[in-house]
């Protein structure tokens, strides 16, 4: 009942200084300086689908800690690149997971710390796609961070996403009714096309208009391979206490069609008698 309480708080968006009391002891960010002054050897591994344990936050960790580390990045869903290993099956992830306990608990010189630091998964499968490798992460000499902003819609349906924050400030108002929106959100269909090694996608020209909206950017000038993992910052102004909103960043085919999804997440206030919050701006980042 306490951790149920827990959680109905995080969705009502009450109570935070308790929940913040409940989470600080448990999470490895309270701890950064000890992992620093006893240069504990962190193998971390994480999934950018995982909804458990978002992966812009296990990337944000791993750019803090200055110990000996190691993380892998891998696509799919909360443990599903690691469930072959778990049957005995070839597994890049149990494999250096092995080798790092041998070299750090047995003293193996097995070169692992020879190794690139970062590994990411690039692609939108686990069965086809390899892993890159950077000395570190972040990795400025090789990845090239890009931002790009809303900019209004005016009376279209569909907006635009452009690299430089709009000249003049700019309001949409989007009245949604129920409905399924009709985007492919990282759910256990999707985590299972991966592991079989194909992309859940679908066409974006096709998501239900009464209950969703899109920006799109222009088209890339060129191939660009995408990594890291993809987030959002978003304000809004709520004209009634209950609501929720989900957010989505696809990487999209010409023509809205083809639609593959790179990152997602939700924020959501359910009134009821216990909850004080009201209407008015809020502010999600992912």
């Amino acid at each position: 009942p306490f951790i149920r309480s827990i959680c109905r708080d995080v969705v009502d968006y009450t109570n935070l200084d308790a929940i913040k009391q409940f989470v600080a002891p448990r999470s490895p960010v309270s701890y950064l300086q000890n992992y620093s002054a006893r240069q504990t050897p962190l193998l971390l591994t994480n999934n950018y689908l995982d909804r458990l344990f978002r992966s812009q936050y296990q990337m944000q960790f791993f750019e803090q800690l200055e110990c000996p580390k190691k993380m892998i990045m891998s696509q799919g869903g909360h443990a599903f690149a690691e469930a072959g290993g778990a049957l005995g099956l070839p597994n890049h992830i149990w494999a250096t997971a092995a080798r790092w306990a041998d070299y750090w608990l047995k003293g193996v010189e097995n070169g692992v710390m020879a190794e690139p630091a970062f590994e990411m998964q690039v692609g939108a499968d686990m069965v086809s796609k390899d892993y890159v490798q950077f000395p570190t992460w972040p990795a400025p000499a090789h990845v090239e961070r890009n931002t790009y902003f809303l900019a209004p819609r005016g009376t279209a349906a569909t907006g635009t996403l452009q690299s430089g924050a709009p000249s003049t400030a700019a309001t949409d108002t989007i009245h949604f009714s129920r409905g399924d929106p009709g985007l492919t959100n990282g759910d256990a269909r999707d985590d299972r096309e991966r592991a079989f090694g194909r992309a859940l996608t679908f066409n974006l020209s096709a998501a239900n208009r009464r209950a969703s909206v899109s920006f799109v950017s222009e088209p890339l000038a060129e191939a660009t391979r995408v990594c890291g993992a993809a987030s959002m910052a978003l304000e809004f102004a709520t004209a009634s206490p209950s609501w929720q909103v989900y957010g989505y960043i696809y990487s999209v085919a010409p023509g809205g069609t083809n639609a593959t999804l790179l990152g997602n997440t939700w924020q959501s206030h359910h009134a009821n008698a216990s909850s004080t919050a009201a209407a008015g701006k809020k502010v999600a980042t992912v």
